[in-house]
């Protein structure tokens, strides 16, 4: 009698601790789950950061220089039309030149967040 009393009670306690260990074991998969969706909340924060600021300056390359040697153009321009003894199409084709680069800058700069997103993720 004693012996069966005792196998219930330690069935009952080897069943209390399975659970236990089952709930706890389930607690830490979430746990896991929860921290990894934090990470990948935190990846996706910073790539979009990182997005904004290479757009950011990917626009600033192509808006502001880009008007400056326009500008600066147009003043050799008239400054020829004044003096037409001047020789300045070679300084022209040397701004023009880098126009063509800075506006290359700018794409290349423009298409660095979809590169770098593609990179992390893959």
């Amino acid at each position: 009698m004693i012996l069966s009393l005792l196998t219930w009670m330690g069935s009952g306690v080897t069943a209390f601790l399975c659970t236990l260990v089952r709930r706890q074991h389930h607690l830490i998969v979430q746990q896991q789950l929860e921290i990894e969706r934090h990470l990948a909340a935190e990846q996706a924060a910073a790539l979009s950061q990182a997005q904004k600021i290479l757009t950011r300056t990917a626009d600033d390359i192509h808006d502001r220089p880009l008007q400056e040697l326009k500008l600066v153009m147009d003043d050799l321009e008239l400054l020829q039309l004044d003096h037409s003894t001047i020789d300045i199409d070679a300084t022209l084709d040397k701004l023009e030149n880098i126009g063509y680069g800075t506006k290359l800058m700018s794409a290349i700069a423009t298409q660095l967040p979809c590169l770098i997103t593609c990179t992390i993720l893959n």
